[in-house]
């Protein structure tokens, strides 16, 4: 099954799509990546798929003209996971992701009620956030000085 140019297209997609998750990957150009996959048209559609995936996970592939290159690098593995980004943690168990907080299946597990989540910090509230920490802070230089 020879590649098409629709398939290029979606290569292309995939590619920088590809390069955008792999952890340590530079972003490549999708003008950049389309014109080496045009040059692939016509060639076996797996070999070309597998060359193209290959080479777009790899993170010391620095341009797109690495496609090209001769051989192909080892698939990828699962690397270490990474802490989540803010707002995709776990509520309950900061640090943790919400899609596979493991405080929450322990929770689940051993029948307990689910931890409350920590208070949002508040910059209005006066009890928390730099205002208190200074007003704290001069409560307890005025304290020390008159001892």
């Amino acid at each position: 099954m020879p590649t098409t140019d629709q398939d290029a297209r979606a290569l292309t997609y995939l590619a920088k799509r590809l390069r955008e998750e792999t952890y340590g990957a530079c972003r490549w150009d999708e003008a950049g990546i389309y014109a080496v996959i045009a040059k692939l048209i016509g060639r076996n559609l797996p070999t070309v798929v597998e060359q193209v995936t290959r080479h777009a996970s790899d993170p010391e592939a620095k341009t797109p003209g690495a496609i090209n290159r001769p051989f192909l690098p080892d698939a990828p593995k699962a690397g270490p996971l990474y802490p989540p980004k803010r707002g995709e943690d776990c509520p309950r168990h900061p640090g943790q992701w919400a899609t596979s907080c493991g405080g929450c299946e322990a929770d689940t597990r051993a029948d307990d009620e689910p931890a409350t989540p920590p208070r949002a910090w508040d910059a209005g509230d006066p009890r928390t956030g730099i205002a208190a920490c200074r007003a704290a802070l001069a409560g307890a230089k005025t304290e020390t000085e008159d001892v």
